[in-house]
């Protein structure tokens, strides 16, 4: 199991319907705690095929998802009350790229569920690096070699 920032405990857990008479192998459950809550931890959440989503903001202050490497922008506006959310590909009108995700309101933050993963173009960024401004938590995609900054 790899290293995480949380704490976790094991219980055994016996599986569901198995009265036999001898003692079954046990199944391990791993129950996370962080922040004193039970709660899956990111690489629990990719194991299922769940991801947190991670927000940027563009130049010109648009929030944005980013995920593997790609940023995408909001479909609708956010209502009230609202707990998913549609997004599209950035490139959408640039690279008529149809690639699309939904984010979903938890308790434990937003997940990400990809509906279509086709891009049409190259990969947009290489990694996330943090701004020098007061703000640390803010983080900008830092573009690929291959795409050329326009300015």
């Amino acid at each position: 199991m790899p290293r995480t920032p949380c704490r976790w405990r094991w219980r055994w857990r016996l599986p569901a319907g198995d009265q036999s008479a001898r003692w079954p192998k046990p199944h391990i459950q791993w129950s996370h705690v962080l922040s004193g809550a039970k709660v899956p931890c990111q690489h629990q959440l990719e194991g299922q095929g769940q991801v947190l989503a991670e927000y940027v903001r563009s130049r010109r202050g648009t929030g944005l998802v980013y995920y593997e490497g790609n940023t995408y922008t909001p479909n609708e506006k956010l209502r009230e009350g609202q707990k998913s959310r549609d997004w599209k590909c950035s490139m959408y009108h640039k690279a008529k790229c149809r690639a699309r995700l939904v984010t979903r309101h938890t308790r434990i933050g937003d997940l990400i569920h990809v509906t279509s993963r086709l891009h049409t173009h190259p990969r947009m960024y290489d990694h996330l690096y943090k701004s020098e401004d007061k703000d640390s938590r803010k983080l900008f995609p830092k573009l690929s070699p291959h795409k050329k900054e326009s300015k």
